[in-house]
């Protein structure tokens, strides 16, 4: 059973519509529920059940008038109108497995009030067999016999073993009170209801008082003894065809297991991907064929230069140098233009001659060509413009600042490709041919194709045995009710001996079954103390006296141990242990809720139940906690194993709670 979804309208501290999804996701099967005292956590813990038994949902019994009085006080009151909303709801919706069917089941339970009283309380039961389906009425029964159908799906006394309470655990422990939690559950446990029930059957036939041994009953009563027979002998067959098809379907299932294996062998996961890895082929040595031809344009380029930086550094000094000279040279010839305006000068202001004129002005002109030829013999080496040689300047620079930076790019990309390229190809060929793989791919298919026959051939034997077993009941209780007719004009005494006989043979059942159970019990329980106890080795062995359910813990040396000698956060814990295994001993796969896990607990024994017990408590785990209980380092333990959380906040102004996405730490609070 999973329980997909709650509902409350107007409900308790609920205003408005408020729904909870719980389905939990695969290996994560907590949903948290965090909130201050009085935030509601308890409110909705409480809906579920009343909910689902209503007014025997209470662990007492109530009067009907005590029941509508707190039906009335749930329906919400809203604070600031301070006006009583006219009805409630609650809506619980639930997964259910039968005969490997799913079917989704929606109960809801909803009253009317006015004036504080209860007007008329509702009760209405929907189911669908796929969730694309629509909920529709249960069409095979009368409306009055909804809450009956309910509680033989999930009876009460087996779901309050998968509701904990904190504070019920502290009150068990503190009484001491583990036997009595025992025996009030080990008649849900064995279907002792059924049983007792036969009693009060039996009891009845005793007072009827039919007279007659009428032959046409005689026959009726016979035809039914062989019906019963012929079915019986039905179910046997049925049920030695069912254990065949099983041992059938575990051989077939270990040749697939072993035909799996040998594909997985032989590279037939790969080989599935065969055409992928082709195609991916394809693709690299595409992009390889790409970049090369990007590696040959840069290279065809200027990024040459960027190969030899040392001879590229020596031509750029070079080049500098042959631009000093040029300069030089163009500086002498702008000089000696000078020059001889200036012997020019100087000779006429001198007042000389002319051939001293001439002396001056060659004596001059000498020492200047010998200086400007000092500076102008050096001749430049490449003889390159200024356009050239700028040209050549901006070559190099764009080669190292552009052409090398996109080349180490489209190198390394080369390589990547040359990996995955050889990888592929490898891959492609260690892959087996076709030929090899096929045989085995079509072996398997086969299997399986089998084994979904062999499965459906089981299913429907499965399905025939529960219709005759139904046809057996029906036989059976149509005999029992002839008999009791055929033995009505017996004699009294006989009548009492026979029943005596068989509430004898009952009574023998139950002991049988409980003494079962009651090992079974244990064992559950020493495994529930051994995961939950941080002293591994304080129990060694648990025995539970069949009669008084009286429990005896016996330590290491196999010597009892008195329950005084455990600590309080020990008791707890223990206590906590036998309602975890109550509920495995009951085989029924229901969900756990936990109203205040951590209740009063040291921190070793918080750390035990957070680590070892809620993440495996059940396939479905509901956990109720304050910001005190669930802290941060606990939170943290648990969001591996968590499918969602609700914060559930109560709004002073408005005097209603309403759900958030979120908790107290970890992901962002968001409005549901």
């Amino acid at each position: 059973m999973i329980i997909t979804k709650v509902i409350l309208t107007d409900y308790g501290v609920y205003g408005g519509r408020n729904e909870f999804d719980l389905t939990p996701v695969q290996d994560r099967p907590i949903i948290l529920f965090g909130g201050t005292n009085g935030a509601g956590k308890t409110t909705l813990f409480e809906a579920i059940p009343l909910c689902l038994y209503g007014i025997s949902a209470a662990d007492r019994r109530i009067t009907r008038a005590a029941y509508n009085k707190f039906l009335a006080k749930k329906v919400h009151r809203y604070q600031k109108s301070a006006i009583m909303a006219d009805s409630a709801s609650i809506v619980v919706q639930f997964k259910f497995y039968h005969n490997s069917k799913e079917t989704e089941y929606r109960v809801e339970r909803s009253w009317q009030a006015t004036g504080g009283h209860i007007i008329d309380e509702q009760l209405n039961v929907k189911k669908r067999t796929s969730p694309r389906a629509s909920f529709k009425d249960l069409d095979t029964m009368e409306a009055s016999h909804w809450q009956s159908f309910v509680s033989d799906i999930i009876p009460k006394g087996i779901l309050r073993l998968f509701f904990f309470d904190g504070e019920r655990v502290v009150e068990i422990a503190k009484e001491g009170a583990e036997d009595v939690t025992i025996r009030d559950a080990f008649k849900s446990l064995l279907g002792i209801e059924i049983v007792e029930q036969l009693h009060t059957d039996l009891q009845v036939n005793l007072t009827r008082n039919l007279m007659g041994d009428d032959k046409s009953l005689q026959d009726e009563i016979t035809k039914c003894e062989v019906e019963r027979e012929e079915t019986t002998h039905s179910i046997e067959r049925l049920r030695e065809r069912l254990c065949q098809r099983q041992a059938e379907m575990d051989l077939l299932s270990a040749e697939i297991e072993s035909a799996e294996s040998s594909i997985s062998k032989i590279g037939g996961t790969f080989a599935s991907d065969r055409d992928t890895a082709r195609t991916r082929l394809g693709e690299a040595r595409a992009k390889h064929e790409v970049a090369r031809r990007q590696i040959t344009e840069m290279c065809s380029d200027a990024l040459y230069t960027a190969l030899i930086p040392r001879q590229i550094d020596l031509l750029l000094k070079q080049m500098d140098r042959d631009a000093a000279i040029f300069q030089n040279k163009a500086a002498a010839n702008t000089l000696d233009g000078k020059i001889k305006e200036l012997s020019t000068i100087l000779c006429a202001d001198a007042g000389l001659d002319d051939n001293q004129k001439r002396a001056v002005q060659l004596s001059i002109t000498k020492f200047a060509r010998d200086e400007m030829y000092k500076a102008t013999v050096e001749k430049p080496v490449f003889g390159l413009s200024e356009s050239q040689a700028t040209s050549i300047r901006d070559a190099i620079h764009r080669a190292d600042t552009v052409l090398l930076p996109a080349l180490r790019k489209e190198v390394k990309a080369l390589v990547e490709c040359d990996r995955e390229i050889t990888t592929l190809e490898s891959a492609i060929t260690s892959a087996p041919a076709e030929d090899e793989l096929g045989p085995l791919v079509s072996r398997v298919s086969e299997l399986y194709l089998r084994q979904g026959s062999l499965q459906e051939e089981m299913n429907h034997t499965e399905e025939k045995i529960s219709s005759n077993d139904a046809l057996l009941s029906h036989i059976e209780n149509k005999l029992r009710s002839l008999l009791n007719k055929a033995y009505k004009d017996k004699k009294t005494k006989e009548q009492i001996r026979l029943t005596q006989r068989v509430q004898k043979v009952l009574e023998e059942f139950i002991g049988r079954l409980r003494d079962r159970k009651v090992r079974l019990l244990e064992q559950y329980l020493l495994d529930a103390t051994h995961t939950l106890l941080h002293k591994q080795n304080l129990i060694h062995r648990i025995q539970i006296d069949s009669q008084t359910f009286k429990i005896t813990i016996y330590g290491p040396d196999d010597t009892p141990i008195s329950k005084e000698m455990l600590s309080e956060g020990e008791k707890q814990v223990f206590a906590m242990s036998v309602l975890w295994a109550l509920a495995k001993t009951s085989g029924r796969p229901l969900p756990f809720m936990i109203d205040t896990p951590l209740a009063r607990l040291d921190g070793e024994h918080r750390t035990s139940i957070v680590e070892r017990f809620l993440p495996i408590a059940s396939h479905q785990t509901m956990v109720f906690s304050t910001n005190t209980e669930i802290e941060e380092p606990e939170y943290e333990k648990l969001s591996g194993y968590m499918t969602k959380s609700y914060m559930l906040a109560f709004d002073e102004d408005t005097g209603s709670t309403s759900p958030y996405s979120g908790y107290f730490w970890g992901e962002e609070i968001a409005p549901v």
